[in-house]
């Protein structure tokens, strides 16, 4: 705006400030979004519901800044937003954990706001178009062809991992902000992610899934303990936490229903590595929710809900074998699935704690042509069986589980005490993106990153925002601008 009318004294505007000064606290907010996020993290991390609340401002500002440098800022941010959802991205579906998702989309991820935008940008068609992707599809600029390439490369395996923060927290924290950290199993079948233990985003935050690459509607399966809190409102809002929940609920009317698919938990304790996953729920009797739901699709090719505690599910290619530890469930049928409802014990074979506590051990793998679903069931829950993939999981003292992850790698997996959710990642704090396709980087001796790398088939695009530049390299080769 301040672009728009330049050189009017603060008595033209709202705020009393002239256009210049408005201009450059418009510009210092901007450089300092743009570094706080390259080198620590976004506080909005991989949302499916408020992605474009960035893409499409950042358009924008990318088309209309008159000043070069800013411009070219602005437009590398959008190339750092787009290539950090190509990251995760599984046949039109985000994957993974994400800071804030939809009632509807949580179960169904084709469903979600952004889906509209990975159309645009990754594939040649659109069928799902919301208002706001006109601003995009009106733009001159086209996203580049690296970050379209990464969100299809899906042959192989790999690991992506990225370190996001939490939103401000304003009460219950000695920190402002702490760090989440987002870990990818990626597979040609299926993604396996989820997000470093704790809330860090209120209301919204889904924690943990497996996401399948199938053409089926709600292509995903995951558990959470559907809980809420006036203290969890009171560490990121500044209202009187006691009065905060009935407003919210009038906003958001799921926060606080024990049906409800999104939300984090205090008590929710998640340690991945590769293809296998650890949940626990350490659920206190004063909480205001006493159980946990899974989210069972009703596209699965089949589902065995078996009376030893495993549940097995394939789709497509993926199977999926999960141990639930509970004191007791219950199978509901849904329009879109199951809800397996679980209940947690004081004692069971996992756990021993003194309040009650359940948990699940998910492991997923790709099918082979020498075993059927059924051979897959039995080689899982028979001792006996020569086909079994895995080692059973081996409970430790109440406090840890070890399990092969099928390629004969032993995990560890804590959850009591200063080690509780402690895996073994790939991530580093300093690093905001670490994986094959994306990579931040530091251009000076300062250990925050100012940058990031894209990488496919022998090609980079690498984003300097300390210079502003876009360096293209293609073996050895590289050309600034």
């Amino acid at each position: 705006m301040s672009q728009e009318w330049p050189g009017l004294e603060g008595s033209e505007w709202f705020n009393g400030k002239s256009s210049s000064e408005n201009y450059d606290e418009a510009r210092e907010y901007l450089d300092n979004w743009i570094e706080e996020t390259v080198e620590h993290g976004s506080t909005e991390w991989d949302s499916p519901r408020y992605a474009y609340y960035y893409i499409t401002p950042l358009v924008l500002l990318r088309d209309f800044i008159a000043d070069t440098t800013l411009r070219r800022r602005c437009e590398m941010m959008l190339e750092l937003t787009l290539v950090d959802y190509a990251a995760d991205y599984l046949n039109g579906s985000y994957c993974g954990a994400h800071s804030r998702d939809g009632d509807g989309a949580v179960i169904d991820p084709r469903k979600a706001e952004v889906t509209s935008y990975g159309q645009l940008y990754f594939t040649d068609s659109i069928d799902f178009v919301l208002p706001d992707l006109a601003y995009a599809a009106m733009s001159a600029w086209q996203c580049p062809s690296i970050i379209r390439a990464i969100a299809h490369d899906r042959e192989r395996t790999f690991v992506h991992t990225e370190a996001k923060r939490s939103r401000a927290k304003m009460r219950f924290s000695t920190e402002r902000y702490t760090t989440a950290i987002r870990y990818n199993y990626m597979t040609p079948d299926y993604c396996l992610g989820s997000v470093s233990s704790g809330v860090h985003q209120p209301i919204q935050q889904h924690s943990w899934d497996i996401t399948f690459a199938a053409n089926h509607p709600t292509n995903t399966l995951f558990a959470l303990h559907p809980t809420w809190s006036a203290r969890e409102l009171g560490t990121f809002f500044p209202e009187e936490p006691d009065l905060m929940v009935a407003g919210v609920a009038r906003a958001k009317a799921s926060y606080t229903n024990e049906n409800k698919w999104i939300g984090a938990s205090p008590h929710e304790f998640v340690a991945q590595d590769s293809n296998v996953l650890v949940a626990v729920y350490d659920i206190p009797d004063s909480d205001v929710v006493q159980h946990v739901d899974v989210f069972i699709s009703k596209w699965f090719d089949s589902v065995n809900v078996n009376p030893s505690g495993w549940i097995f599910a394939r789709m497509d290619n993926a199977l999926v074998a999960m141990r639930v530890y509970a004191d007791s469930t219950t199978l509901i049928t849904e329009s879109a699935g199951l809800r397996l409802r679980v209940w947690p014990g004081k004692a069971n074979e996992l756990f021993d704690n003194a309040s009650p506590t359940t948990g699940a051990i998910v492991i997923v793998c790709q099918s082979t042509t020498d075993m059927t679903f059924g051979e897959f069931v039995n080689a899982m829950t028979d001792p006996y069986s020569i086909k079994r993939p895995w080692t059973p999981p081996q409970v430790m003292a109440g406090s840890a589980v070890s399990i092969s992850n099928g390629a004969g790698v032993e995990r560890t997996f804590f959850w009591r005490g200063r080690e509780r959710g402690l895996v073994p990642r790939a991530a580093s704090l300093a690093l905001t993106f670490n994986g094959p396709h994306v990579a931040s980087f530091s251009s000076t001796r300062e250990p925050v990153p100012s940058g990031i790398t894209m990488r496919f088939d022998g090609h980079a695009r690498t984003l300097d925002f300390r210079s502003a530049s876009v360096i293209e390299s293609q073996e050895g080769q590289s050309v600034s601008r």
